[in-house]
């Protein structure tokens, strides 16, 4: 099965650890992708880091506050 996730952004709070987690948790049975439709630091990034290690180019950031969240249907 091929999942995406959605996630407003993975730099601090808990949302990183939870997508972290369900990365994690999925990745053995399922083709997972994340797009992260916004990043808004660069500090507090270790999850980031990790769901990125984990999914190389299946990991999407669409880039700053600024971008076009209608680029999600693009991918």
């Amino acid at each position: 099965m091929r999942i995406l996730l959605i996630t407003n952004h993975l730099s601090t709070g808990g949302m990183p650890s939870v997508a972290l987690k369900r990365v994690e948790s999925l990745i053995n049975f399922h083709d997972v992708y994340l797009i992260e439709y916004r990043q808004i630091a660069w500090s507090f990034v270790v999850q980031r880091n990790k769901i990125i290690s984990l999914l190389g180019d299946k990991f999407i950031s669409l880039g700053n506050i600024w971008s076009d969240k209608e680029e999600i249907r693009d991918h």
